[in-house]
């Protein structure tokens, strides 16, 4: 299974790209399905962190690829949590400039989530749930990104409400 979605942002690539990898163990900071996070930086020579999620409780997510010059960044995701169905599960993020000229205010976040599916049948059902826990995690990014402030779905979810 491949997913891409993306979404455009009004703050500059630099500091999208400083949420993502240089608060990378603080997603929870601002991503309503993360209860919890923090860097391990034991997570072999990139590091990774460890998160806790609203459905499938704890995760490593351990780096694969850290490229500040491309804004690229890349983990595999392991927990004993996971859905048997899918294995092998990676996400990829890549902040881009929105126009040609490198525009200081506006940046496009692609976020690549990649998994094996077994049984294959499986994978329209999973494909459809993963887009729509993807759309909401990509408006909390711009929220967070453009405010400096957790998006209401995390200020629900944080305060016990239905988020």
């Amino acid at each position: 299974m491949d997913v891409t979605q993306h979404i455009d942002i009004t703050a500059s690539p630099d500091h999208v790209w400083g949420i993502l990898d240089g608060e990378f163990g603080n997603i929870s900071t601002w991503a309503a399905r993360m209860l919890e996070s923090h860097d391990d930086p034991s997570l072999g020579e990139l590091g990774g962190r460890q998160v806790v999620t609203v459905e499938y409780g704890p995760a490593t997510e351990t780096l694969y690829v850290r490229d500040a010059g491309e804004r690229t960044i890349g983990y595999r995701v392991t927990g004993p949590s996971l859905p048997p169905p899918i294995s092998d599960v990676r996400t990829e993020w890549r902040v881009t400039a929105t126009s040609p000229d490198g525009d200081a205010d506006g940046s496009r976040v692609s976020i690549r989530f990649l998994a094996e599916v077994n049984p294959p049948e499986m994978e329209p059902m999973l494909e459809q749930t993963l887009r729509a826990g993807i759309t909401p995690l990509l408006d909390e990014l711009r929220h967070y990104a453009e405010t400096g402030q957790p998006h209401p779905n995390k200020t629900a979810r944080t305060e016990g409400a239905p988020a």
